[in-house]
């Protein structure tokens, strides 16, 4: 168990919540120290009321903080007084709260749960715990749930949603080009969507699911998701070493790979855009696209083993150092060999056919023929070590399908 104290009224003890869990209390711990740093510097004033139509009151010091305590759980708006360096507003209500803040003010919520919503511009609502519902309809808006299942939603552009609960389903990158920034933390089971804004997702945890909108998205991926691009104009998956699903659609999806990263990639649509894969260049690493429709192309890294499967359509897949293995599936496929810092990798092909092709590219035209030519089984030796296999299929009857330099 931890806590989150701030200061209480005048002549009040503190007012301090005990929360299960540190996860999503970013945006509440951040207004929890304002609280106390404007109160151990002697410029915070404080006023309490029950509910209603409320400012937050006139600092005693100029250009002091104020925050005004609110004690009941009834429909309650709190707008910015004047002539202040900071307008704060604390629900200790007993009960779920039902609070709408206006522009710049900075709401902090109990463990009780609730209703709360930000209407003006830059405003900030930080739950600790409860089954929350947090809206932000203005820009530059920052929600955040506490420790509970929560929903939120932001429809304004450059809002921050903070979800740390388990369970949160978040709506994000409703509006416009200045899209908004979804940060989960330590969570898990979270279920976000997109909107026609651009929308980045990050801190994912495990069993996550992402809806992308048509607006451009970028995710972070977690342990373990299953994120859907659909109709997104600039979709970006960022691996971070989980095993993730990810759901292409009508864009030609960008993947970065990361080491000890599986990522099962498919496409869904009449014309899917399929993707490129740029992989982490060091470590293990999985791109399986059986699933997809779309022309996939795969660049290998420098050193670790990398496992390539290809889909239905025209892939290609390069290598690089390492120990790797391509699969290209149906399709035209293009394979390649590039020569790499590391020497002495390996590749193997295991479904070579008579419409595909292969490329080797940096050892220089002559090197490279030589090997074609000395190879007598399946397999290419080149000069520095590094061998490529054709399961089944012997070198010498698929040399016109062999691409030099």
């Amino acid at each position: 168990m931890a806590t989150v104290t701030v200061p209480g009224g005048t002549g009040q003890a503190p007012v301090t919540y005990t929360y299960t869990s540190s996860a999503g209390l970013t945006v509440a711990q951040q207004i929890a120290n304002a609280l106390g740093a404007a109160s151990v510097a002697g410029t915070l004033t404080q006023a309490t009321s029950t509910s209603g139509s409320i400012s937050t009151p006139t600092p005693t010091t100029g250009g002091g903080a104020s925050d005004v305590i609110i004690t009941g759980s009834g429909a309650t708006t709190v707008t910015a007084g004047s002539g202040t360096g900071g307008n704060y507003a604390t629900y200790a209500g007993t009960s779920p709260g039902n609070v709408t803040v206006g522009a710049g003010v900075q709401l902090i919520t109990g463990t009780v749960g609730g209703s709360f919503a930000a209407t003006g511009a830059n405003a900030e609502i930080g739950a600790i715990g409860g089954n929350n519902t947090i809206t932000a309809s203005a820009a530059g808006d920052t929600i955040g749930g506490g420790s509970g299942t929560n929903l939120l939603i932001a429809t304004g552009a450059n809002d921050l949603i903070v979800s740390g609960g388990v369970g949160d389903t978040v709506s994000a990158g409703s509006t416009g080009a200045n899209g908004d920034t979804v940060n989960v933390t330590g969570s898990s089971h979270d279920i976000v969507f997109g909107g026609s804004g651009s929308m980045v997702v990050g801190g994912m945890g495990t069993n996550e699911t992402v809806s992308a909108g048509s607006g451009p998205a970028t995710i972070f991926g977690g342990t373990s998701g299953t994120y859907f691009f659909n109709n997104s104009t600039a979709p970006t998956f960022v691996d971070e070493g989980g095993a993730n699903t990810v759901v292409g659609g009508s864009s030609q999806v960008t993947l970065f790979g990361a080491s000890g990263g599986v990522i099962n990639f498919s496409t869904q649509g009449s014309n899917p855009g399929g993707a490129v894969l740029s992989s982490a260049g060091i470590g293990n690493e999985t791109l399986n696209a059986a699933g997809s429709a779309g022309p996939i192309t795969a660049w290998g890294g420098t050193t670790g083993s990398e496992l390539f499967v290809g889909g239905s359509g025209n892939d290609t897949l390069i290598a690089g150092g390492g120990s790797d293995t391509m699969t290209g599936g149906a399709g035209a496929n293009l394979f390649a060999q590039v020569m790499s810092h590391a020497t002495g990798g390996s590749l193997t092909i295991t479904d070579f056919s008579a419409t595909d092709s292969f490329g080797l590219y940096g050892y220089g035209a002559a090197a490279e023929q030589s090997a074609v030519n000395a190879a007598t089984g399946s397999s290419i030796t080149l000069a520095d070590g590094t061998t490529i296999t054709f399961v089944g299929v012997k070198v010498s009857a698929i040399a016109s399908q062999i691409r030099i330099g």
